[in-house]
């Protein structure tokens, strides 16, 4: 059982649905919104919507990605109606994907100046990555201990 818990809460795909649900929902509609890519390449957005239309392509958002391993991070690029910045997502364990900012109607020059502002909003939600890792790392442990503990999940019942 315990390689089964180990494989659920090691995995990116599982991490990033939870950061999703997380941070995603708490967007404002109008301004900046978000795109998260996961290690296998699924994407979440705070604005499907806006994803569809200004990614119609997504090999292009991956193409980010790639800038990103290659070390640009973090990356700052014009599209069609603004910029978007990007960075990696990680944490002591996991490799989480990458985090992705629009900024509608804003230039190269603007979003430069707001660098900093982006700095610190990248470091706030490796905070969240961490601590959402911590609590998973908790669940796990807590299932661990009920798969030796239990008489269930050890696979011994109480009338052996």
């Amino acid at each position: 059982m315990e390689s089964i818990y180990q494989s659920l809460f090691s995995s990116g795909r599982l991490f990033l649905e939870q950061l999703s649900r997380v941070m995603l929902p708490d967007v404002p509609e109008d301004g900046p919104w978000l795109i998260l890519v996961g290690t296998d390449k699924s994407v979440f957005s705070s604005d499907p919507v806006r994803l569809k239309a200004d990614f119609p392509e997504e090999d292009t958002l991956l193409s980010f990605c790639d800038r990103i391993d290659d070390g640009q991070d973090p990356v700052l690029i014009a599209i069609d109606k603004g910029c978007l910045i990007g960075t990696e997502l990680y944490t002591e364990r996991i490799n989480a994907g990458y985090l992705f900012v629009v900024l509608p109607e804003y230039t190269l020059q603007t979003a430069q100046v707001n660098m900093d502002l982006m700095e610190l909003l990248f470091s706030q939600i490796r905070l969240v990555c961490t601590l959402l890792e911590k609590n998973n790392q908790l669940h796990q442990l807590q299932l661990n201990h009920l798969s030796r503990t239990s008489g269930v999940l050890s696979g011994h019942s109480s009338r052996d």
